[in-house]
């Protein structure tokens, strides 16, 4: 991960910067830290215009596996 984020080096759109933003994603949300997870998917989304539609559609199932997950939790407190 601190090799794919150096090697970002504050590029903030293309197919790796938005794959890394998935990734660091999921690493939030099984840290629990959901909202930075969402906050971070959905800066990744609104770069995503132009990017591959392979990577639009991951964007948007981990966005939408982290709405059902922050739900879950919600529901089971």
């Amino acid at each position: 991960m601190r090799a794919a984020e150096s090697a970002a080096d504050g590029h903030t759109n293309g197919v790796s910067a938005l794959g890394l933003a998935v990734v660091k994603a999921q690493l939030l949300r099984a840290r629990g830290e959901f909202r930075e997870a969402l906050d971070l998917l959905q800066t990744a989304a609104d770069i995503a215009d132009g990017e591959p539609a392979w990577l639009t559609r991951e964007l948007t199932l981990a966005q939408a596996r982290l709405v059902i997950t922050m739900g879950r939790r919600a529901a089971s407190h």
